[in-house]
C-alpha cells in the first residue's frame, strides 16, 4: 500500500468519515426502533455495540491526522479489522444474515483490495466470510432460525472473494498506470530542466513572445545583449515593433540592427513556434559574426600570403641586388642616378613591409584571451619606450583615480600589437607637429567594460578621410602602408572589442572599448582543432 500519495490520503480520510456516519445511522437505527426488538438478545446490546463502534471510528480518525505518514499502513489495517469485526457482531446481534446487514461488509472489503494487494487483501475477504458462515451455523445449531442460510452465506462468501480479487486487480493497474504516469512526469521535468540549462548556456539569445508581443522567457545571452540596459521598458517595445513588423511581412524573418537595441549591434531571427501561439527570436551579436567571418578572411588571407610571398619576395630580393649593385657602379656615381637608386630601394622596402604585415595579420589564427590588467600592460610599455628614448613623454590619467579594475579579456601579445602601433602613431605625430614626443592615455569604465584612449598632439585627421580611416593600404603618408589601424581594428575584432576615432581638443584619439571583464572568448581555427 502507498498511503503518500493524495488520492489515498483523501480516500481513508473519507472511509473514516463514512465508517462515522455508518456507526451514526446504526445508533439512530436503534434508538427510532427501540419499541422493536433489533436484537436477538435484547436491544441494548445492539445499542452498546453501535456506540462501541461509534467511538472507535472517531478515535481513529482522530489517530490518523495525530498519525505520521509511515505509519498511516497499520491505522488503515486496523481500522478495517475493527470494521469486520463491529459488522459481524451486528449481523449476529440482529439476528444473522436474514437482516441483510452483512451486505455491509463489502465497504470494508473493497477498502482493503485498494490499499492492499495479495494475500493481505484475501484475508480480510477469508475473515468476512467465515463470519458469516460461522454466524450461520451457529444459528442452525441453535434452532434459532426455521431456514438454513449456510448456502446463501457459502455464496455471500464467494461473492466477497470475487469483489476482492476483481479490485486488487484493478487497483494495480491503476497503480501501475499512475507509476507509469509519475516516471513519464519526471522524465518530462528533466528534459524541461535540461532543455532550460542548455537554452540558457548557448551564446546565441533566445527570447520567447506570445502573439501580443509580450516576452515571455529570455535566456541569459539575450539578456546580456539586449536587457543589461536601464530603459528596458524602451528595448521591449521596440522588439514589440519588429515582431509586429516580422508578422506584416514574414518573408523577411531577420533584421539587423545596429545600436538601437541596447548596448550591442545585433542580429535578430524570428520563427514561429508551433501553431503560431508564440514567437522565437535568436539574437546574435553582430561582433561575433563579425567576428567569425574576420576569422575567415584571415584564413583565406594566411594561405594567399604562403602562396604568393615566395613569389613576390624572390624578384624583390633580385631588384634589391640589382640596384645595390648598380648604386657601386662607378658608371652611375652622378646624384640623379643615385636619387632613383633611394626612391627604389624606398618603394622595394615598402612593398617588403606591406608583405609582413600582411603574413603578421594572416598568422593571428587563434585568439588565446586572459583577463588582463590594462593599466599594468600600459605602464610596462611606457618604460619600454621611455627606456629607448628618454624625451618620450607619457601622460596617464584614470578619471576614477582607481588603481585596479581596469580588467579585460584580450590575447596578450595581440593587445601589445595594438597599443605598440597606437602609441608609436601618436608619438610620431605629436613629435611632427610640436617637436614633442608625445602620447596621452586616459582609462574609464562604461558599464563595466574599460575604455581606454590614445591621444596625440598632432593635426588629426582631415573631415574627408575619417571615413576610409581603417580601411587597408589607407595613408595620409607617402611613406606608410596604410596596415597598422586596418591590423589594430582587426585584432580589436577578434577579441571582441572595438577601435574607433574620435576628434579632440588637442588632436585626435582612437579609442579602444574592451570586451565586458567577465565575457567568454574562445576562438580557434580549425587548423588550430587538430593540433
Amino acid at each position: 500500500m502507498n498511503a503518500g500519495t493524495r488520492e489515498d490520503k483523501r480516500l481513508i480520510i473519507f472511509y473514516a468519515y463514512f465508517r462515522i456516519c455508518l456507526a451514526a445511522m446504526v445508533l439512530l437505527a436503534s434508538f427510532a426502533s427501540r419499541k422493536q426488538a433489533l436484537s436477538e438478545y435484547d436491544n441494548n446490546s445492539f445499542w452498546i455495540a453501535g456506540g462501541a463502534f461509534l467511538l472507535c471510528t472517531v478515535l481513529h480518525l482522530i489517530a490518523f491526522h495525530a498519525d505520521d505518514y509511515r505509519r498511516k499502513n497499520h491505522s488503515v489495517a486496523i481500522a478495517i479489522m475493527v470494521d469486520i469485526g463491529f459488522i459481524l457482531a451486528l449481523v449476529h446481534l440482529s439476528g444473522g444474515l436474514a437482516t441483510g446487514l452483512a451486505i455491509l461488509l463489502i465497504i470494508p472489503i473493497s477498502i482493503s483490495a485498494i490499499f492492499f494487494s495479495g494475500n493481505t487483501a484475501t484475508i480480510y475477504a477469508a475473515l468476512a466470510s467465515l463470519g458469516i458462515l460461522g454466524d450461520s451455523i451457529w444459528f442452525d445449531l441453535s434452532d434459532a432460525h426455521d431456514t438454513s442460510y449456510l448456502v446463501p452465506s457459502g455464496i455471500l462468501g464467494m461473492v466477497f472473494f470475487v469483489i476482492s480479487i476483481g479490485l486488487q486487480f484493478l487497483s494495480n493497474r491503476i497503480r501501475q498506470a499512475q507509476q507509469q504516469a509519475q516516471h513519464l512526469l519526471i522524465k518530462a521535468d528533466t528534459l524541461s530542466e535540461l532543455n532550460k540549462e542548455i537554452v540558457q548556456r548557448i551564446r546565441t539569445g533566445v527570447m520567447i513572445f506570445d502573439s501580443n508581443g509580450d516576452l515571455k522567457l529570455s535566456n541569459n545571452a539575450a539578456e546580456k545583449l539586449l536587457l543589461e540596459n536601464e530603459d528596458t521598458n524602451k528595448i521591449e517595445q521596440q522588439l514589440r515593433e519588429l515582431i509586429h513588423r516580422w508578422l506584416n511581412d514574414s518573408k523577411q524573418n531577420h533584421y539587423q540592427l545596429k545600436g538601437m537595441l541596447g548596448k550591442h549591434d545585433v542580429q535578430i531571427n524570428f520563427s514561429n513556434i508551433g501553431d503560431g501561439d508564440h514567437i522565437i527570436a535568436f539574437i546574435d551579436d553582430m561582433t561575433e559574426i563579425a567576428q567569425q567571418a574576420l576569422q575567415l578572411k584571415l584564413a583565406s588571407l594566411g594561405r594567399l600570403t604562403a602562396s604568393i610571398a615566395h613569389e613576390i619576395r624572390n624578384p624583390l630580393s633580385a631588384i634589391n641586388h640589382s640596384v645595390q649593385l648598380l648604386a657601386e657602379s662607378p658608371a652611375l656615381t652622378d646624384s640623379a642616378d643615385q636619387r632613383l637608386f633611394s626612391i627604389v630601394n624606398n618603394h622595394v622596402g615598402r612593398i617588403n613591409e606591406i608583405i609582413t604585415n600582411i603574413q603578421s595579420m594572416s598568422q593571428n589564427k587563434s585568439v588565446r584571451p586572459e583577463r588582463l590588467n590594462i593599466k599594468s600592460i600600459i605602464e610596462q610599455i611606457q618604460d619600454e619606450y621611455q627606456t629607448k628614448d628618454a624625451n618620450c613623454i607619457f601622460e596617464i590619467d584614470s578619471s576614477d583615480g582607481k588603481e585596479s579594475g581596469y580588467e579585460a579579456p584580450f590575447d596578450a601579445s595581440q593587445l601589445r600589437q595594438v597599443l605598440t602601433n597606437l602609441i608609436d602613431n601618436a608619438l610620431r605625430y605629436s613629435n611632427q607637429h610640436t617637436g614633442i614626443p608625445w602620447v596621452g592615455i586616459s582609462f574609464r569604465k562604461d558599464s563595466d567594460s574599460v575604455v581606454l584612449d590614445v591621444s596625440d598632439k598632432g593635426q588629426g585627421v582631415p573631415e574627408n578621410s575619417i571615413a576610409q580611416l581603417f580601411e587597408p593600404f589607407f595613408t595620409t603618408e607617402s611613406t606608410g602602408t596604410g596596415l597598422g589601424l586596418y591590423i589594430s581594428r582587426e585584432l580589436c575584432t577578434l577579441n571582441q572589442s572595438q577601435l574607433t576615432y574620435t576628434q579632440t581638443e588637442v588632436g585626435h584619439s582612437f579609442r579602444l572599448k574592451f570586451a565586458h571583464a567577465d565575457r567568454d572568448i574562445d576562438i580557434r581555427t580549425n587548423d588550430n582543432k587538430k593540433t
